[in-house]
């Protein structure tokens, strides 16, 4: 699916999200990262209970060394979809660099939920 095909789907019906979601991981594939933060923030402010978009802003915002926003996204993902491995996973190995002893409890409270 070609970029421009999914931002004319997303301009004919802003409800798309989904057009928004496949846009802005197209974007961040590419390492454009403020292009895609800024639709993965489009799509928040449409459906703020979007996990994999808060994931995903999670991991631009830890990219560019915003470690405390990346930290809160990914704690976001996790409250929305508990099964969100991969917000667990990134929120983990920023905690590990960051702050090793909340890090390991983040951790034990990981393996409880499953």
């Amino acid at each position: 699916m070609s970029v421009i095909f999914v931002f004319q789907t997303f301009s004919i019906n802003p409800g798309r999200t989904d057009a928004l979601l496949t846009h802005g991981l197209q974007y961040f594939h590419s390492c454009n990262w403020m292009v895609a933060l800024s639709d993965f923030t489009l799509l928040l402010q449409r459906d703020p209970s979007h996990a994999i978009a808060r994931t995903y802003r999670g991991r631009i915002y830890a990219k560019v060394g915003q470690y405390q926003e990346a930290i809160e996204e990914f704690s976001l993902a996790v409250h929305l979809d508990p099964n969100d491995w991969l917000a667990f996973y990134h929120r983990g190995c920023l905690l590990r660099k960051r702050m090793p002893d909340i890090a390991l409890q983040d951790l034990s409270t990981s393996g409880i939920r499953q």
